[in-house]
């Protein structure tokens, strides 16, 4: 995170210490979908992950007074944080494997670089969303339905009038589409983009 953009943020906490909703809207616009992706890629439920990124920002606001005097707080880490705590509520509530509780928890504290590491993430998972805005309109319907719908692969054939076989043929084809696309984007290290893409759709799709 630049030096700019680090004081930038500290001026618009200060902002939303004193009530201003227009500072408020501009960290959402800033955060939203960051955080949106991050949940997303802990509890792997798409509404759900809204739900909590938009929660997460709302205790921000609730909890506007705290940081009237506080100079140094570093915003991402406190959101990053917030939103892995609240996936870990969830995962408790909803009674989600022992083991999913266990990975959340086990996770290293959020610091500055850490946040940091977490919006690299979540770029990209962004990026993975606009790009199935990209594909045919057939391949990104597949894909929507799989995991934004989660549905099996049965029910998308029928819904679509198609076979199984054929839904995880084009699939496959998606997902080798979208990881072309990506990897033609300049982000970075190629085999760590490569990782979390992999990951993403191993775990998804």
């Amino acid at each position: 995170m630049s030096a700019n953009q680090t004081q930038n943020e500290s001026e618009l906490l200060l902002r939303i210490a004193r009530g201003e909703e227009e500072a408020m809207r501009m960290i959402f616009d800033l955060y939203y979908s960051r955080l949106r992706y991050y949940a997303s890629s802990i509890i792997e439920h798409e509404e759900d992950a809204r739900d909590l990124a938009q929660d997460a920002l709302l205790q921000l606001w609730n909890n506007r007074s705290q940081f009237a005097a506080q100079k140094e707080t570093n915003l991402a880490a406190w959101l990053f944080t917030v939103v892995r705590r609240d996936c870990l509520d969830y995962c408790k509530h909803r009674k989600v494997k022992n083991s999913k509780e266990e990975q959340i928890a086990s996770l290293a504290p959020i610091t500055s670089e850490g946040a940091d590491s977490g919006m690299v993430l979540t770029e990209v998972l962004v990026l993975i969303y606009q790009e199935i805005d990209r594909l045919p309109p057939g391949l990104a319907e597949i894909v929507r339905m799989a995991y934004i719908e989660e549905l099996p692969a049965a029910t998308i054939a029928e819904k679509l009038n198609i076979t199984p076989n054929h839904v995880r043929v084009q699939k496959s084809r998606a997902v080798e589409k979208l990881r072309n696309a990506l990897l033609k984007r300049n982000l970075g290290a190629p085999a760590s983009i490569a990782i979390i893409i992999s990951e993403f759709f191993r775990t998804r799709l």
